[in-house]
């Protein structure tokens, strides 16, 4: 590893292509259906100019099209220029009230493969100073269109995709580091290319570039129980060393002990970015920024959230009620109540804020159910093993269930996961309550460009 980047050395096995259990269907557009996309590969070439103070990416994206139709894509920023198939063509907005909004192609493309190129630029979570150019791609599951989207174009948390990134800053005379959740490749001085595991999606990805020196940084390795070393990177903004030897021992034990509920740690690396008290975390494949009481949520999310992957909003609860659930050591429960969780539009694209408390307090129900047969954490350990690397759905996390423990669970996903809650206090929560978590904050671009 030099003492420029950080070089994430990935197996094999990662680098396979795993296909989504998650389709979206068309929704109808002007007279015709606009259709969601099977993107192969994504090939983002990201230039930072520290003279001009600009960022711009050029992107390709090669896509599969099932069928005739508009296409959707996402991207915030506006485009400086878009081709598809070397033809011009333009994204236009389409909007589901109340649920989201999508970019769509402007033409109608015909079944097949097609190639897609855009120019755009982005400002958000940038600082140019004097030193040099911090930049992140900080996601939120909380608020709509809050992944890749709101830098780069990208398609959405069913697809997996072949995602590899050149990064160039111009004009910069001090070195940069890159902490990204990829393997790495210095092609020259603040020039860079990535490669990303073929099993991400548009909610995987950590970046950060920052000049070097920005940050005190620990490097150790972890054992797995696998026999494989785990390389581990921890950073901060604080100068204490006990405070990043308290992240490195706290890391440690927070790996053996989701190892042995959930087995080997499903990632070659794990890098951690420490933020100030409260301000708890976000997750990423293999990766995190996160204040040190939320280190265990974030890590769990390493196995579910961003291995196995939510493939749309409906499914988030799925992974946030396993983090919170193990948060408060797998508690049992006796009494449910209906959260609503996978109530909402299949086109929603935040998890309900009722995952947490609400959400953890169904699995400790089932898990006393199943208590007999041996509990929910023997499930989520095989349903994990047989599911790694891919995108599901709540009927699918059902089904597994249910021919796990061999019975039939609609009546009670239905009551206390499907249906809508009630108006009149929903899980008997107040609204203050339900919409703040210690571990999941909902944060504004002002907060987290604090923290670049």
């Amino acid at each position: 590893m030099t003492n420029i980047i950080i070089s994430v050395v990935l197996s094999l096995s990662m680098l396979g292509f795993t296909k989504s259990k998650v389709k979206q269907k068309p929704i109808q557009h002007k007279s015709a259906k606009a259709v969601f996309p099977d993107v192969k590969v994504a090939t983002y070439k990201i230039t930072y100019d520290l003279k001009k103070e600009t960022a711009k990416v050029h992107t390709k994206i090669v896509f599969e099209q099932s069928q005739d139709g508009y296409t959707f894509f996402d991207l915030v920023p506006e485009t400086d220029f878009m081709e598809i198939d070397g033809k011009k063509a333009q994204l236009e907005d389409k909007r589901i009230e109340g649920v989201t909004k999508f970019k769509v192609t402007n033409k109608q493309i015909k079944a097949g493969e097609h190639t897609l190129e855009i120019k755009n630029s982005f400002d958000k979570l940038i600082d140019f100073g004097t030193q040099g150019v911090k930049s992140a791609f900080w996601m939120s599951d909380l608020s709509d269109r809050r992944y890749l989207e709101q830098f780069i174009p990208s398609s959405f948390e069913y697809d997996q995709v072949k995602m590899y990134f050149e990064v160039q800053i111009l004009n910069a005379n001090k070195e940069h580091r890159l902490f990204t959740n990829g393997k790495i490749t210095k092609l020259a001085k603040n020039h860079f290319k990535v490669k990303y595991p073929s099993f991400y999606t548009t909610s995987s990805i950590f970046y950060h570039l920052v000049p070097e020196g920005s940050y005190k940084i620990r490097e150790f390795d972890y054992k797995s129980i696998d026999g494989r070393t785990i390389p581990i990177t921890v950073y901060k903004k604080s100068t204490s060393s006990n405070s990043l030897l308290k992240f490195k021992t706290a890391t440690l034990k927070y790996m053996a002990q989701l190892e042995k509920d959930f087995g080997p740690w499903p990632h070659d690396f794990f890098i951690a970015y420490g933020v100030s008290p409260f301000q708890g975390g976000m997750e990423y494949a293999g990766a995190t920024w996160t204040s040190f009481r939320a280190l265990r949520h974030e890590m769990d999310h390493s196995y579910f959230a961003r291995n196995i992957m939510p493939g749309r909003g409906n499914s988030g609860w799925i992974d946030e009620a396993i983090a919170s659930w193990g948060d408060d050591d797998y508690p049992q429960y006796s009494t449910p109540k209906a959260t609503g969780v996978a109530s909402h539009s299949p086109y929603r694209r935040t998890t309900d804020r009722n995952a947490y408390g609400p959400g953890s307090v169904l699995l400790g129900v089932l898990d006393k159910k199943f208590d007999s047969k041996g509990g929910l954490k023997p499930f989520l350990k095989d349903y994990f093993e047989r599911n790694k690397e891919t995108v599901i759905s709540t009927p699918f996390f059902q089904k597994e269930m249910e021919d796990y423990f061999n019975t039939n669970l609609a009546e009670f996903f239905d009551k206390y996961i499907y249906r809508k809650r009630s108006t009149r206090g929903g899980f008997g929560l107040s609204q203050k309550s339900k919409t703040r978590h210690p571990f999941h904050k909902k944060h504004s671009y002002k907060d987290l460009k604090a923290f670049l």
